[in-house]
């Protein structure tokens, strides 16, 4: 079974940053040879938030920008699990939606 899809969320002062590990994007990369993947997306809050307040909805646009392949092929694989940096702890699991 292939595993589950992890993006890392870091925080700064003013937002979120989500990453791909290189192993995961090679995985992606192998699967999805035409994918454009970017390298990280960053967002950013006009006041400091917590990551809950982060909506549903965005998290998918965040998996399609990041990995560079529609939500339903995301979905087909298996969704993405969102975990903090830091603690390693899940912030959020596409699986649900």
């Amino acid at each position: 079974m292939q595993e589950r899809i992890k993006v890392w969320v870091g925080t700064d002062w003013d937002g979120f940053t989500f990453r791909l590990r290189p192993k995961t994007r090679k995985m992606l990369a192998e699967r999805f040879p035409d994918a454009y993947m970017l390298p990280q997306i960053s967002i950013s809050f006009d006041e400091r938030t917590s990551i809950e307040a982060v909506n549903e909805s965005v998290y998918a646009h965040i998996a399609e920008m990041l990995l560079g392949i529609p939500y339903n092929e995301i979905q087909k694989i298996g969704g993405v699990r969102f975990h903090d940096t830091e603690s390693e702890q899940l912030i959020y699991d596409t699986a649900g939606i």
